[in-house]
């Protein structure tokens, strides 16, 4: 797992007002909540920027702060958040975090079943 030091490259201090996303994300982490959706609806291969648990995260920390967006909006809300630190990886962007990715994950949610997931 990655540390906040991992962030810091140059030693330069950074703050942000991250509102009930830390919160959020800290729970999935206390929680361990990544293994068990990895394991019902976990993707593999060379192709995956992002893993389902990292978009499973990434959206209930979205839905908690701004309840009625669509995914179009999930790129942007994530535009000038610390997209980075949230899913405790430096490998990705938000612009990687695109409609298509969102729509896969939430196809697999609903083809295994969103009351047997949650």
């Amino acid at each position: 797992m990655a540390s906040l030091d991992d962030f810091d490259d140059d030693n330069e201090q950074v703050t942000a007002e991250l509102g009930n996303l830390g919160l959020t994300a800290a729970g999935f982490d206390y929680f361990n909540l990544d293994e068990p959706i990895e394991f019902c609806i976990g993707k593999i291969g060379s192709h995956v920027k992002f893993k389902s648990s990292e978009i499973v995260k990434l959206l209930c920390c979205q839905v908690l702060n701004v309840p009625y967006q669509s995914l179009y909006g999930t790129q942007e809300f994530y535009r000038n958040r610390p997209l980075q630190a949230l899913i405790n990886r430096k490998d990705v962007t938000f612009e990687q975090l695109d409609r298509n990715v969102l729509s896969r994950t939430l196809d697999a949610i609903a083809e295994f079943g969103p009351e047997r997931l949650f």
